[in-house]
Parts: structure tokens; sequence; C-alpha cells
């Protein structure tokens, strides 16, 4: 498993599923940063500035790793760039309109994380946060994350600081007859690999390769200096679905995407347009 914001190295070799969910999380953040003021926690090296930058009113990225800063200035130069620890965030009280934190949260302490969001949002303003179900069949935690809370939890610990929160969850885990098929080609991808080290190690005959690849369904991308719009485009069908009761804590879904918001009813019609209608 890749750590943290590693996971969106430019450059790096991912799966089509993967390169989906990094795509997604940033379209779906983009609907709500539209025409907003909007800070985005562990900006990393910067995948999602070309697009925040333009569809939100002001947009202020923030790391606390200056090689990611670095990265991200690179990326798309003139995108207005902080480095900040999302724990002591040096923004003004109420101030925000959109805190965005995509696949950080398990990374920290989420009380003080949770009480700095409640403190520099505006009386309007939202906090989108992504992270990965903890509670799915084969999940792999990170050494690095603190703790991997559910859907449940998470919507507890945002109550305790006057947050109301609504736990959506994306890219439902495919059923048992694709899991086995998926787990099939994993195997028959890495035998075919290790049999074409052992006949080609100089890597001669990638087209091989690239067929062996295409063979059992995995289709390598690289990962961009920034996404474009055909990048998103691509994954704007993909649905939500909001979880209730028992299935905050326990859900068939790849991630967890937590909206949350001073005002109940900014989060309610939110969540509203994201999933088109809640039950």
């Amino acid at each position: 498993m890749v750590d943290g914001i590693e996971a969106q190295r430019p450059g790096r070799e991912v799966g089509a599923a993967e390169f989906a969910h990094i795509c997604h999380r940033y379209w779906v953040a983009g609907r709500i940063s539209e025409g907003r003021r909007t800070v985005e926690l562990a900006c990393g090296p910067g995948l999602g500035t070309a697009h925040l930058g333009r569809v939100a009113a002001l947009y202020v990225a923030g790391d606390l790793s200056a090689e990611h800063l670095a990265q991200a200035r690179r990326a798309r130069p003139g995108t207005l760039l902080l480095r900040m620890r999302a724990e002591r965030l040096p923004i003004a009280s109420e101030r925000c309109e959109v805190i965005l934190a995509l696949e950080v949260a398990q990374y920290l302490e989420v009380a003080a994380f949770l009480g700095e969001v409640r403190r520099v949002l505006a009386p309007d303003g939202v906090l989108f946060l992504t992270l990965p179900n903890s509670r799915r069949d084969a999940f792999v935690p990170s050494m690095l994350a603190r703790e991997y809370l559910d859907g449940a939890a998470w919507r507890e610990r945002c109550e305790a600081v006057g947050l109301h929160a609504h736990i959506l969850g994306a890219f439902r885990e495919p059923g048992w007859l694709k899991r086995t098929r998926r787990a099939v080609g994993i195997v028959a991808l890495r035998a075919a690999a290790h049999t074409l080290n052992l006949l080609d190690p100089s890597h001669r005959f990638s087209a091989l390769r690239r067929g062996a690849r295409r063979a059992v369904g995995y289709k390598p991308l690289q990962l961009p200096n920034v996404l474009s719009q055909a990048d998103l485009s691509r994954v704007s069908a993909e649905p939500l679905e909001l979880l209730q009761g028992a299935r905050r804590r326990s859900s068939g879904h790849t991630f967890l995407y937590i909206l949350a918001a001073r005002d109940a009813a900014v989060a309610d019609g939110l969540c509203d347009r994201l999933v088109g209608g809640r039950p």
C-alpha cells in the first residue's frame, strides 16, 4: 500500500480503478467548492489545483511538506500555497466557506482537527473529507495512520464539536464473483510477470508485457501533474449513497465521504445535491 500523499505522486503508475477513485473525490470537491472560498488541506503535489482553482471563488492549498508545496507550485503556477498543519490552521475564525481534507483524515489528531474546522468555518461553511472504509473486506491499513474511524464514529466526533454531518458511501464493493475474478486476475498477472522476468530480464519485449496486463484486465495509467477536465468528466456519473443507521458503521463501499456543516440546513441541502435526494 502507498502511504499518504505519496499515492498522488505525479508519474506513479496506478490501475484504472485507483485513478477513478482519485478523480472522483476531486470531481465531488469541485462541485462543493464552486463559487466559494475554499481551502484544501494536505494538497500534496497539487493534483487537484487546476480544477479547484478554476471553480472556486478563492482557492488556497496547504500542506505540511515543503517538498509537496514546491511540486504543487510547479504543477500550477500562481496557486496560493501555504505551509500549514491541519490541527492548527493559520486562518481567521469564520472565514472559510469550504474546507477539503481528501484522504488525509486518518493521519490527523481528529479532535484537534475538527475543533479547528469548527472555528474557521463560516456560518454557512462546509467540511468535505474522504477516507478509505476500514470496515470493508480486504482493507489494508497504513502503518502511518493514527486511527481509522467508521462513519458512525465520524458523525459522533463531528457532533461533539457542533458540526452536523452526513456520511456517504462511494464506489460500492463488488460481489463475491467479481472479487473472485479480480483475485484470479491478480494472481495470473503476478505469475505472468514472474515468468516474463525470467524469460526477458532486460525488459526488451515491453509489448508482450503490456499484452499480458491487458489480458487480465489491468490497465496501468500514469498520474499527471494535474488532473484535466477530461479526467474528471469520466467519473461524473459515479453515484454516492447516503448511509444511515447501522450502515454508517459498516457499509459495502470502498470509500466514505463525510459532509459536515455548522448549519444543519446547509449540510442537508448539499447532501441532496450530491446524492439526488435523500430518503
